[in-house]
């Protein structure tokens, strides 16, 4: 299975892109914990986390997960 970036919208409206390396087995316990993570901003635009290798996010802060087609940097996906 071809594993795709995704993005986590959080409680509050923002977006995290980035790649699982880990996720929860549950919807209602857990932490998502993902690598290269940026911020993808409201046009789709992507900026990266300065100084960030990992991101580790309890599943109660996650309102949503999108999987995403891989974009290359500084193009949107349409």
């Amino acid at each position: 299975m071809k594993i795709l970036p995704y993005s986590c919208q959080l409680n509050g409206g923002r977006r995290l892109y980035g790649w699982p390396s880990e996720w929860p087995s549950s919807p209602k316990e857990g932490h998502f914990f993902i690598q290269d993570g940026e911020w993808l901003l409201e046009d789709n635009e992507r900026e990266p986390i300065e100084g960030v290798v990992a991101i580790l996010i309890s599943v109660s802060e996650v309102e949503m997960v999108e999987f995403l087609p891989q974009v290359p940097v500084n193009q949107s996906a349409e």
